[in-house]
């Protein structure tokens, strides 16, 4: 598989051994932090229980915590341990059978859409081969998740394992506003939409250099929360809108055109809170909030 992931990345333009290999190990780095995320708690158990038998060797916190670092290293204690936790031993094989199937799928869809990426995102211009990949946000849907792509010449593009139609027709809605004189004009960001995933354009965070730019940027804030409210758009919080200099970004437009509850369902003050959020640019999640608010 390592070997498969590593040749995967030459989709684009052939890669040096070096870049090959650093892109398996970013691939094999997204299924560590899989893993370690299901077996955390269980681990954290383990070590409780070990610590109140005082089975840890070591004088200070810290060395009885590297003692049990050590242990699992040791296979015949990690089977052991893992004995006593079959489902946890079956999710673990799931995730790792999902993360495969999803390397693989994003490889091959990395090759279906090769020359429309070079078009439409780097100006005809090869961005050299695929370096590594970061997982960008939740998983989902068997292993799916949105992906942040570096090349070796050090360009970025996110992929999305969902269409992208809901960003293309913003986006595009956008620049139309921009074509008739929206003032000031909001970034237009290039998206590809291939039907069941896409494509779209890395925006970098990026900070505001002058009170004028901080100025638009709130500006552009507003002309954003005026459209996506218009759209029925929710979930914009800010890990989906980039901050990108004087230019606020939605980055994750699929909650446009969101649903509301059929009002049978709700009553009393369920449903008057309903009739107040439908008509409220709260319900974008755009403007600030109280911790601890839901």
């Amino acid at each position: 598989m390592r070997a498969q992931l590593s040749r995967g990345g030459c989709s684009l333009y052939p890669g040096s051994e070096k870049s090959r290999q650093g892109l398996a190990a970013s691939f094999e780095a997204t299924l560590r932090d899989r893993l370690a995320l299901a077996v955390t708690k269980t681990l954290v158990l383990e070590l409780a229980v070990a610590g109140r038998a005082r089975l840890l060797k070591g004088d200070t916190p810290e060395a009885r915590f590297s003692f049990f670092g050590d242990c699992l290293k040791d296979p015949a204690f990690a089977a052991r341990l893992l004995a006593q936790y079959p489902v946890l031993v079956r999710r673990c094989i799931g995730i790792a059978s999902s993360w495969e199937q999803a390397s693989r799928s994003l490889l091959a869809r990395i090759a279906v859409s090769g020359s429309k990426l070079i078009s439409v995102f780097f100006a005809n211009e090869h961005p050299g081969a695929l370096a590594s990949v970061e997982v960008s946000g939740d998983v989902h849907n068997r292993g799916q998740a949105t992906h942040i792509l570096s090349f070796e010449s050090g360009a970025r593009l996110v992929y999305k394992p969902r269409p992208m139609a809901m960003e293309r027709c913003y986006y595009d809605f956008v620049a139309w506003l921009n074509d008739r004189g929206l003032d000031p004009e909001l970034k237009v960001v290039r998206t590809l939409d291939e039907g069941a995933f896409g494509w779209m354009e890395f925006v970098p965070v990026a900070p505001c250099g002058t009170h004028a730019e901080i100025n638009r940027f709130f500006a552009r804030i507003g002309t954003h929360l005026a459209l996506t409210s218009l759209l029925g758009g929710t979930d914009l919080h800010s890990d989906n809108v980039v901050a990108h200099g004087e230019h606020p970004v939605p980055a994750d437009l699929e909650t446009l055109f969101h649903a509301d509850p059929s009002p049978e369902n709700l009553s009393g003050a369920t449903a008057r809170g309903w009739a107040v959020l439908r008509h409220s640019v709260v319900r974008t999640l755009m403007l600030p909030e109280a911790r601890g608010f839901s």
